[in-house]
């Protein structure tokens, strides 16, 4: 068991210290994370706080299929999503696209496949999880992921030999 879902147990348990404890330690990570997805810093901000939010309205239990700190961060991927989805159907569009990419109405779909090796990338690296954990929070199988990591540290690998 971590340290952050001991936190959040003892929050269940009434100690609101605990709480303030488990977003000091998670908020970090579980920002950076969402912002490689919406690419929009506020938008990340906002959605971590809608993450901690909804565990201290909901105060919802962990299945234990998986670490808190995975079942946290699908969480908040979910919002994402359901964000970006929402954003899509009023027709908008990121205010915080890079200025190389042509200018595009906003397709969740292809956003979210497009920023999956972003992601697998992230989660491995940054955040130190597993393979299986990552299939966990990104929806999909460990070879999946596993394929998605390969490809991302090989256009990696590419754009750094631009780099040099």
């Amino acid at each position: 068991m971590d340290q952050e879902e001991l936190y959040y147990r003892r929050f269940l348990a009434g100690d609101n210290e605990a709480l303030t404890a488990m977003v000091k330690a998670c908020r970090p990570g579980l920002c950076a994370y969402l912002f490689t997805i919406v690419r929009d810093r506020d938008l990340a901000e906002d959605l971590t706080e809608d993450t901690f939010v909804k565990l201290l309205l909901k105060r919802p239990r962990s299945t234990g299929k998986a670490s808190f700190k995975t079942w946290l961060y699908t969480i908040g991927r979910n919002l994402a999503c359901d964000r970006l989805r929402k954003d899509a159907r009023r027709g908008e569009t990121f205010a915080a696209l890079p200025e190389d990419l042509p200018d595009r109405r906003f397709d969740p779909a292809a956003a979210l496949s497009e920023k999956a090796d972003r992601q697998v990338l992230w989660l491995i690296y940054f955040e130190d999880f597993s393979v299986k954990e990552c299939a966990r929070i990104l929806k999909k199988s460990p070879n999946a992921v596993s394929v998605l990591h390969r490809r991302a540290k090989e256009a990696l690998k590419k754009e750094l030999e631009k780099e040099l």
